[in-house]
This record gives structure tokens, sequence and C-alpha cells, in this order.
């Protein structure tokens, strides 16, 4: 509704119809190629002169977390103490980025994601939808690390981090357990 009425135009036409000065730019672009899309889009509308948009919901804990601009990020999530985050980043509802950790630019992560304290997450990483990344561990430029991830130990460059599949105990009971 707050949007409705409003004109659609081509990124290619914004210039012919809004001046730098008069608008700011929500870059609402998914994933896609490991976030290239969005930085490509990002970096469009700065050399036009365009000011990136932040969006915070109003529920998101901030602390006295560090941002780069354009950012992104939705409902109950929760930024500790000391964090950093660059710019053109989505970050998903109910994810918590601890105390010390650093975000670079360009990176999606999901929903429920947890990144523990003292850890890196560099440049173009996707983190899936409850994948949790251990503490004081480095997530190198262009990882993948898929929903319900562990990731326990550093990545390398375009690693993709997968979640086990659901694997049963054998001979064991739950009642060995709780």
């Amino acid at each position: 509704p707050q949007f409705e009425g409003l004109p659609l135009i081509p990124f290619e036409r914004l210039k012919e119809q809004y001046a730098p000065d008069d608008v700011e730019i929500l870059l609402g672009v998914g994933y896609t190629q490991m976030n290239n899309v969005r930085r490509r889009i990002f970096e469009a509308c700065k050399q036009n002169g365009y000011a990136l948009a932040q969006y915070i919901h109003s529920s998101v804990r901030l602390s006295d977390a560090k941002m780069g601009e354009g950012n992104i990020i939705f409902e109950d999530t929760l930024l500790e103490p000391f964090v950093q985050i660059g710019s053109g980043n989505i970050i998903w509802y109910k994810s918590v980025i601890a105390h010390n950790s650093t975000i670079g630019n360009f990176n999606l992560i999901a929903g429920n994601a947890s990144i523990c304290g003292f850890s890196q997450v560099k440049n173009h990483c996707f983190i899936g939808s409850g994948a949790v990344i251990r503490d004081k561990i480095k997530i190198e430029d262009y990882t993948l690390v898929g929903a319900a991830a562990y990731a326990a130990a550093d990545t390398q460059k375009f690693q993709v981090v997968a979640a086990n599949k659901g694997v049963v105990l054998p001979n064991k009971s739950s009642l060995d357990y709780i």
C-alpha cells in the first residue's frame, strides 16, 4: 500500500525522471550469481550519483554495530556489540551476528542463521537458513554455507559447506540421551 501508484521506471531511464539528489535507492536484489548481480547494480547506482538506502526493521537489536550503506536487515535480528557490517548485505529475519564479528560486502544471510563471536564472513557469501558459523571462523569470499550446515573450520574461496543429511544412530534410543 505504501508504494501503490508509484511508477515503475527502468534503471536505464531513472536519471531522466529523478535526479540523484532527489531519491535514494533500496536494492531488493537477491543472491543471484553469489550476490554479483546486486553488487553490479549497487556500483551502477553509485556511479550515477545515487545514494543507497538502508532498511533496518524496527525490531532489530543493533547494539553499537557499525555499518556501510545499502544494507537490508529484517525483523528480530540481533547484532551484538562490536559487530561490523559492510555494504550491500541482506540479513534475513531472526539471524544472530554475535559480538566482535565482521560481515563484508554483498552477502546474503538467510533466516535463523547464527554467526558466532569473533567470526568473519568476507564478501559475496551465502549463509543458508539455520546455518551456524562457529566462533573464530573465517568464511572466505564466495563461500556457500548451506541451510542447516555447521561451519566448524575456516573455508577457502568458492567452497561449499553442506549440512549432513539426517543421520540415524543405529542401536541407540532417545532414552539413552534424555
